[in-house]
């Protein structure tokens, strides 16, 4: 009978452990030459729209400045309606969100209520 190999050869390598931990992209060296843009090179992100949106045949006009974010329960208040219901307009599409960071809060833009008020059918 034959002896077993003591050293068993395999056929898929075993992951690396730096293979396995990816760094976070914000963990990057912010000094490296090749990352940093040169300020006359890269406009900045709103200057880069304005120069986009000019070219444009349809231009949209900005929101108001002071628009200020409203809670279910503040739009409730304005509707004269239960949050509950608030919560069916906005899964039935009739209300629009803004869900702001990680924990995903969802809040309503004072100009997007009005609208909507503004737009509701007259009762008869």
């Amino acid at each position: 009978m034959g002896r077993r190999p003591l050293h068993v050869e395999m056929r898929t390598p075993l992951p690396q452990p730096h293979r396995l931990h990816h760094r976070h992209r914000s963990t990057r060296r912010p000094n490296h030459p090749h990352r940093q843009p040169t300020p006359q090179h890269t406009p900045q992100p709103k200057r880069r729209l304005q120069r986009r949106m000019e070219g444009s045949p349809m231009n949209i006009p900005p929101r108001p400045t002071d628009d200020r974010l409203l809670r279910y329960e503040e739009v409730a208040r304005l509707l004269n309606c239960s949050r509950r219901y608030v919560q069916d307009l906005v899964n039935d599409g009739e209300l629009i969100t803004v869900k702001l960071g990680k924990g995903g809060v969802k809040l309503f833009r004072a100009s997007d209520i009005q609208n909507y008020i503004r737009h509701l059918p007259e009762a008869s």
